[in-house]
């Protein structure tokens, strides 16, 4: 298997399924005790940080599984796009925190978010890649 071609196991959206269910319910948790113990301060970030790896992460597998389940995004793909979701993650959770504290540090939460995007972005274009070389190998079969 290369780098960029796409993947045909059925197996692969399972895990990461399963492992951003419950990565979902964790950052929920986190942020529900976070919050109660953050002395009447609320932090939308904070409140609302599990629906990146709930759209990101859950609805997106999900479509993968069974609507693009022979076009599976490759290894490196896969490993962009996770480490893009897990950085938008942490990134919400740090604004939550900042802003629970009370100082403004948006440098930082911007850093977050540009590092975020640009590693989904370059997993996009793994995907698109892969996609565009599985196409122009059928294109030579038939």
């Amino acid at each position: 298997m290369t780098l960029f071609t796409l993947r045909n196991e059925k197996k692969v959206a399972n895990i990461p399924l399963l492992i951003y269910i419950g990565v979902t319910i964790f950052c929920a948790i986190f942020g529900i005790i976070y919050e109660f113990n953050a002395h009447n301060v609320f932090s939308n970030s904070m409140m609302f940080g599990f629906m990146w790896p709930l759209f990101g992460g859950v609805v997106f597998y999900t479509f993968l599984k069974f609507v693009l389940k022979n076009y599976l995004p490759s290894q490196a793909a896969s490993y962009a796009y996770n480490c893009g979701l897990a950085t938008l993650t942490v990134g919400c959770y740090f604004k939550g925190v900042i802003e629970i504290y009370g100082t403004t540090r948006e440098k930082y939460v911007i850093l977050y978010t540009v590092v975020g995007i640009v590693l989904m972005s370059v997993a996009l274009i793994f995907y698109a890649y892969g996609l565009f070389l599985k196409l122009r190998q059928r294109k030579n079969e038939n």
